[in-house]
């Protein structure tokens, strides 16, 4: 039992990314090759749901179940699942009924609920018919979000830029001068290749626009994401997404120029622009405070950086993303004292 119970923990710790490189790689390798293992997890994964949408994880939990639970198609499906499930069927959801799976958890409050045989089936029924809702739902995704999520897995281990792209999962950054290759899932990123290829000539809506413009950034052709970004935005210019992606594109190529050619100058006031209309739109957005402070970084306005960076600490203390903002905070305090 006690060694149930540890194996839970660290199957939990797993999910959430909170265990050492070498004990996550350990796990992997026998999630392979053990059957039983593999069960457990996908039990502990349908707990770790069912405890995040009844809001039981703490904050740091939290954040890191968004940032592991947003990056593959199939955890996004099974998030949705109990999702639609929680909210359909609020009374049966927060039963406790000690069944392992949320699904098996739903019906059994059902039928025990209906309990003639005639209506065990229909409720049966029911939950099935929302299960296949979903299916649908997830597995009939737009092209523009069939492309994100293989775009977003193929850089699930650094990212390609500095800034930070909307709705992408923190990865870490390689710095200029770094000799280390830069790691990208090359299966997924030929697939989402290949489907922004195809949605390039084939639709203009400011969501496809806006994929494409992510695309771009992360290929760092700057010119084309901004152009991609910009006709989004003409078409929805109260997103605070496509402002923030604007503002990064600009950022990302001010960057390429001399720092002090009008080129560069020209494209960071830009950037400031479209991600102080960002934080207008959405003040909550972690996306535009990060980006902002980060220009202010780039530009070497240090007490601005200062400023920004210690204002997105405020609103997020505990995610990866934070980690970073405690380092670009440090460089931007000792550059102030000088």
């Amino acid at each position: 039992m006690k060694e149930t119970f540890e194996h839970e923990a660290n199957l939990r710790r797993y999910l959430l990314a909170d265990l050492p490189n070498e004990e996550q790689e350990q796990i992997e390798a026998r999630l392979l090759v053990d059957s039983a293992y593999l069960e457990q997890l996908e039990i502990v994964e349908e707990e770790l749901i069912d405890a995040y949408l009844r809001e039981k994880l703490s904050p740091a939990e939290r954040a890191n179940f968004e940032q592991q639970f947003h990056t593959t198609p199939e955890r996004q499906k099974k998030l949705a699942l109990a999702k639609v499930l929680r909210d359909h069927l609020p009374s049966l959801a927060t039963q406790e009924i000690p069944a392992p799976s949320t699904f098996s958890r739903v019906l059994e409050s059902l039928q025990q609920l209906f309990a003639p045989p005639v209506l065990k089936f229909a409720a049966a029924s029911l939950v099935l018919i929302f299960g296949i809702g979903v299916w649908w739902l997830v597995n009939n995704q737009s092209a523009p979000r069939q492309g994100l999520n293989a775009l977003n897995a193929a850089y699930g281990e650094m990212r390609p830029i500095e800034a930070r792209i909307t709705g992408f999962s923190y990865a870490p950054y390689l710095s200029a001068g770094n000799n280390n290759a830069l790691k990208v899932n090359s299966a997924k990123l030929s697939l989402a290749d290949k489907i922004f290829d195809d949605l390039a000539d084939s639709d203009r809506s400011p969501a496809a626009l806006h994929a494409l413009g992510k695309f771009q950034l992360t290929e760092k052709h700057f010119d084309e994401a901004i152009k991609y970004l910009t006709e989004g935005l003409s078409a929805n210019p109260q997103s605070a997404a496509l402002q923030t992606d604007l503002g990064v594109a600009l950022l990302e190529r001010g960057k390429l120029a001399p720092a002090a050619s009008a080129q560069a100058q020209a494209d960071f006031q830009a950037s400031q622009q479209h991600l102080t209309e960002a934080l207008r739109l959405s003040p909550d957005s972690l996306d535009a405070a990060f980006n902002l402070a980060l220009l202010y970084q780039v530009r070497g306005s240090w007490r601005e950086a200062t400023e920004s960076w210690q204002k997105y600490l405020a609103k997020d203390a505990s995610s990866a993303w934070a980690t970073d903002a405690r380092q670009y905070l440090e460089i931007a305090k000792q550059n102030l004292s000088r």
